[in-house]
């Protein structure tokens, strides 16, 4: 559940910090942790893919 808030939280284009803490992780690096052993990928991958003129699905595993 955490882990899709902040998917939802990055999407929408909040940072890194904002999204851990407002998704119920300690710190950024609890959630970059977390999201890196479940997707394979760091949070700044999935959001850069998320630039404007890219079209990213949520990374599979949730």
């Amino acid at each position: 559940m955490r882990l899709r808030a902040a998917l939802r939280e990055l999407q929408a284009g909040r940072s890194l910090a904002d999204a851990a803490l407002t998704s119920g992780f300690y710190d950024q690096s609890a959630l970059c942790n977390h999201f890196k052993r479940t997707f394979g990928m760091t949070p700044m991958q999935y959001t850069r893919a998320l630039a404007p003129g890219k079209r990213a699905a949520a990374p599979t595993g949730i």
